[in-house]
């Protein structure tokens, strides 16, 4: 049998940085010829830290290319280009982080796909701008909720952003790709901006400012999560409604039960410092095992901060088989993988990155993929208009990952229950928690006024359905007949137990594809472990990376990992989806967040586990750059990143805060030196920017070469010029929460966005249209509402 499904596809990857490098893995971690396309003396990221003690290899390098083959291209030269040009035309897709460059390869439907990503793009006042990790963090929102709030704002920890933007890049290319198996025109150009991807991560910041003019802050107590240290160790839990009594019976806190502070949930809610304090004193005596052992008997989201180096000996993911050795005793090579682990696409496990010009097969010297003919095809249709998704999720991540796929163009219809909603409505009579509600208010549907809930699940039809009453299953089943994809998120076995595991689902519609997401996977020791965003975080080693140096585990300030999950879900979702429109193949797909998110410190990972290096908070200290932090200006809690790694930034920056002295300090003299002073650093530059307005201050560094940008707020983020300029904000009426602007993809196809085009759904809307398409007559849709089936309530309102 021939090559088939994605193992067919040809990618050139010609990029430098991690965005690309990340999106061509992904291309060969799941069968695809992938070549990447470097200079004589290599691609950036061959040198980029860490590196292995003993071989002085790149771990980025080889967490991002292994499994790829290499050419050397000389693109400065005629000859060079040309000869570029003849290996990218037999390609389906030609993967470039230079806008000249993809400028030259653009030859419409009759080229390849080609997937392009920069910092901020070619429109926009950021146009010019230097970008790092620290200043898209910075810009995205994230780094202002991140942190203790009587400190200095955190970026977090690696280089996130950056993944975003590859993962993002992914997504879109593999959507273009899918268009044109379809047989439709299909986008010829993928464009993903960093700066975009990295606020698409905290979109739910500029919706609280739209709706009542609030910003989230660092370490605020609004919602019952926590830390606590443990006689041994911190955990990160998550308390819900009702559960008070067992968090503390799990820390030995049972005098706390009948607290009188606490003892309605709006009591609890509204005194949550004192509560997580109170909790704290007692957490101390008892082990993290022991705390562990609780929570899983009495299902509660709570979890330890982990070890990043000890992730290599967890029985739960080497059982997975997650980790992969190879090399020498003498030079180890470790592998991170699966991300995804599909039933039909063979897992390919890469371990060892290519060498320079090295490739283990000739490319083929014609695409997989039929292109067209004629002028540049429009994307006034969506990549993926035609398929059908059934979205049994809630909260963040899983109706993120729906959300993206219904912009794609997908039709997403969301099944929620009439006593089981989707966690992000909030609640159903709504007591605390106004700060989540235009104009501070719930109004009498608060479950449809919930900014979480209104920014995540634009473009779908909401079907509420009772599934474990009697004669909900034979909606189910007509349903699944109607769609093409189930995603879920649910706890591992809950679809089986809804009649929707893969082998229910196939024996009524062949060609189905299932996706869940779970939080640790379906199987291994800790398959039952609930997760949500913090716990999954902690359970990755992410959050035990972010924090002050010296100083307790923190994590990131919204929940990083929902996100993360998010995009790996939509990724997951499209490569199935991509696999099946060329092989006719449904499949199971299992995406475990936990894993997934994994990957996106994976060279930090490495670094642990090949080095023997133990992986510490930092703060906001990287190698290679100081300053690099956040400094104070003018106003309440307002902060300006800044990043230098070179002598000639340095120099203008001291230029520009008029600080001649700092130039000729031997201290800061040179890089090194710098390094070896940077809390020194620190503190004159605090001294010398406080007096500044961070918007002005950020502009005129960024004018003469300095990387820096504003830290900003939901508010800033809101207002930004650049997203605005950009098209970023489209203004949605939503029937019950009012007219509002909402962010969108940090996708272009062909130099155009693909909007939102529907508010959320209000509970129950679509009840009624759904039911009709599958068949139903107006009799019987009223007999399923009488019967409780279906409903545009929730229970107990």
């Amino acid at each position: 049998m021939g090559v088939r499904g994605i193992a067919a596809l040809q990618v050139i990857d010609a990029s430098n940085g991690v965005p690309g490098q990340f999106a061509g893995r992904l291309f060969a971690d799941h069968g695809a010829e992938v070549l990447l396309a470097e200079p004589v003396e290599g691609t950036a990221t061959r040198h980029a830290a860490p590196l292995a003690k003993l071989t002085g290899e790149s771990l980025l390098f080889r967490h991002l290319n292994a499994g790829k083959g290499s050419v050397t291209a000389d693109l400065t030269s005629d000859v060079g280009l040309d000869r570029f040009r003849a290996l990218c035309s037999g390609a389906d897709v030609v993967i470039v982080d230079d806008r000249c460059l993809a400028a030259q390869l653009g030859d419409g439907a009759a080229g390849p796909v080609v997937a392009m990503v920069d910092d901020f793009g070619a429109i926009g006042p950021y146009t010019d701008w230097k970008g790092s990790e620290l200043i898209h963090q910075a810009l995205s929102g994230s780094m202002y909720v991140t942190g203790l709030a009587d400190r200095e704002p955190l970026y977090g920890v690696g280089l996130r952003a950056h993944y975003a933007a590859g993962t993002n890049l992914y997504i879109g290319t593999v959507a273009a790709l899918y268009a044109r198996v379809a047989g439709r025109p299909g986008p010829s150009l993928v464009e993903v901006t960093v700066h975009e991807a990295a606020a698409m991560m905290e979109q739910n910041f500029s919706t609280q400012w739209a709706y009542n003019g609030t910003v989230a802050r660092r370490d605020e107590k609004t919602r019952t999560r926590g830390r606590a240290r443990c006689a041994d160790g911190w955990v990160v839990y998550f308390i819900r409604t009702g559960q008070w009594p067992q968090f503390c019976d799990a820390f030995g806190a049972s005098e706390l039960r009948d607290d009188p502070r606490f003892a309605m949930w709006s009591d609890l809610t509204s005194n949550w410092a004192l509560a997580e304090s109170e909790l704290q004193r007692f957490a101390a005596d008892v082990t993290v095992a022991e705390a562990v052992a609780a929570a899983d008997e009495h299902r509660l989201v709570l979890a330890p901060f982990c070890d990043p180096l000890a992730l290599r000996e967890e029985p739960h993911l080497v059982g997975r088989g997650f980790w992969t050795a190879a090399g020498s005793a003498a030079a180890p090579a470790t592998a991170l993988g699966p991300i995804f682990r599909f039933s039909r696409i063979p897992a390919r496990r890469h371990l060892l990155a290519p060498k320079a010009g090295y490739a283990d097969r000739r490319p083929r010297p014609r695409p997989a993929i039929p292109r067209g003919a004629g002028p540049v095809p429009t994307t006034a249709r969506r990549p993926l208009e035609g398929v059908r998704i059934l979205e049994l999720t809630s909260a963040w991540a899983g109706p993120m990952a729906a959300r993206i796929l219904a912009s794609l163009g997908a039709e997403v219809i969301k099944i929620e229950g009439p006593d089981r909603l989707d966690g992000w409505r909030g609640e159903r009579v709504a007591t605390s928690g106004l700060i989540n509600y235009p104009s501070l208010d719930p109004g009498d549907r608060p479950y449809d006024r919930h900014l979480f809930f209104n920014t995540q699940n634009h473009d779908k039809r909401s079907l509420v359905l009772d599934i474990k009453a009697p004669g909900a299953r034979d909606v189910l089943a007509k349903l699944v007949t109607h769609v093409n994809v189930i995603l879920a998120n649910w706890s591992p076995g809950a679809l089986a137990r809804a009649g929707l595991s893969y082998e229910a689902v196939t024996g009524l519609n062949p060609e189905a594809i299932v996706v869940e997401m779970p939080a640790m996977g379906n199987d291994g020791p800790l398959a039952g472990q609930r997760g949500l965003g913090p716990t999954m975080e902690a359970m990755a080693g992410i959050a035990s990376l972010i924090g002050y140096p010296e100083g307790r585990p923190l994590g990131s300030g919204s929940a990083y990992l929902d996100p993360i999950g998010a995009l790996m879900g939509a990724a997951a979702t499209l490569t199935a989806l991509l696999h099946r429109a060329l092989t006719g193949e449904g499949q199971y797909v299992e995406v475990a967040q936990r894993e997934a998110a994994m990957h996106w410190i994976g060279e930090l990972l490495l670094d642990g586990i090949d080095n023997e290096n133990p992986q510490v908070a930092r703060g906001n200290d990287v190698d290679g750059a100081a300053p690099h932090g956040a400094y104070p200006t003018r106003g309440e809690d307002a902060w300006i990143a800044i990043a230098v790694e070179t002598d000639a930034q340095w120099g203008s920056l001291c230029a520009v805060l008029s600080a001649p002295e700092l130039v000729d300090d031997e201290r800061f003299s040179a890089p090194d030196r710098r390094l070896r002073h940077r809390r020194a650093v620190d503190e004159a530059l605090s001294a010398r920017t406080s007096t500044y307005d961070k918007h002005a201050l950020a502009a005129e560094l960024q004018a003469v070469g300095v990387p820096a940008a504003p830290v900003h707020d939901g508010r800033d983020l809101f207002e930004d010029a650049h997203l605005r300029a950009r098209g970023w904000f489209t203004n949605l009426e939503h029937p019950v929460a009012g007219s509002f602007d909402y962010p969108g993809l940090s996708l272009r196809f062909d130099g155009d966005r693909l909007p939102p085009r529907r508010a959320s759904p209000c509970f129950g809307a679509d009840n009624e249209s759904v039911l009709r398409d599958l068949g139903y007559d107006n009799h019987r849709i009223a007999e399923l509402a009488t019967a409780g089936i279906i409903a545009d309530r929730p229970t107990g309102t």
